[in-house]
């Protein structure tokens, strides 16, 4: 039975990343709920069969029906990474719960703040841009989860947990002169901040521009031609790699802290 959950868990979760790539594709060019998916080479309308996360892509051999053109591996890529992502939401958060309304509603939160956590980066990926409605949906999704530890804990300086993420990141703005961070980059730290709280936030800080720094420096070893020191990396993804790690693990800043005492 375990099994079989799981298998519905990357499935579900196969089937969001897959929704999650529509809005990508479509953000500012078209309609995100209505119209049909088509072939992005032949226009041909795809059937049902033709939608199953993963396993249409590997029928299909990841071509058209109609056309033979490639499909992007982005397409199976997201639906897969979707797909564990949503087993380990499933197996940390859900699965000791039963079937319940809290149950219900921690799943409709999280699958919400992933979509959006992964327009931001695929978009980021692909245009270098953080879209301004996603950006600041995920802050609004986060400050529930603020709110909620307010609630539970007392503690009126979880308000403040926005600044004492955002402001480091911002000086890291100003360091950079704009480059190796943007202002949007600042507000989602602000909204990592109300999501993780202020110790899983700054972990998230820490291991993002740690891994950042470590990817760009290996690529400028790789080409320095392409990747050279004004190339400008998209920081996003790593931010919500970041968050998701801290989100899975619970490290906090006195874990990286141990790591090096």
């Amino acid at each position: 039975m375990l099994y079989f959950l799981y298998f519905v868990a990357f499935f579900l979760g196969a089937s969001f990343g897959s929704f999650t790539l529509v809005i990508v594709n479509r953000l500012h060019v078209a309609s995100i709920i209505n119209g049909r998916s088509k072939c992005l080479s032949c226009s041909k309308k795809l059937e049902w069969y033709e939608l199953v996360p993963v396993v249409s892509y590997l029928i299909q051999k990841g071509r058209c029906t109609a056309c033979n053109a490639k499909i992007g591996n982005d397409h199976v890529i997201v639906e897969i990474v979707y797909g564990f992502l949503f087993v380990l939401l499933y197996a940390f958060f859900l699965k000791d719960k039963g079937i319940n309304l809290t149950s219900t509603w921690w799943s409709i939160y999280y699958t919400a703040v992933f979509v959006v956590s992964g327009v931001l980066v695929l978009y980021d990926l692909r245009h270098r841009l953080v879209p301004e409605y996603f950006l600041y949906t995920f802050v609004g999704l986060s400050s529930i989860m603020m709110f909620i530890r307010l609630y539970t804990t007392g503690n009126i300086f979880e308000l403040l947990t926005p600044l004492v993420i955002s402001v480091p990141a911002y000086i890291l703005y100003l360091i950079t002169k704009k480059k190796g961070i943007g202002l949007g980059d600042v507000v989602l730290f602000a909204g990592v901040g109300m999501l993780l709280g202020t110790e899983g936030a700054v972990a998230a800080l820490v291991v993002s521009v740690w891994v950042a720094a470590i990817v760009g420096l290996l690529l400028q070893m790789i080409n320095k031609n392409t990747y050279h020191m004004k190339y400008a990396l998209p920081f996003v993804p790593f931010i919500i790699g970041a968050t998701i790690l801290v989100l899975f693990t619970d490290i906090t800043v006195w874990t990286l802290v141990g790591l090096f005492s």
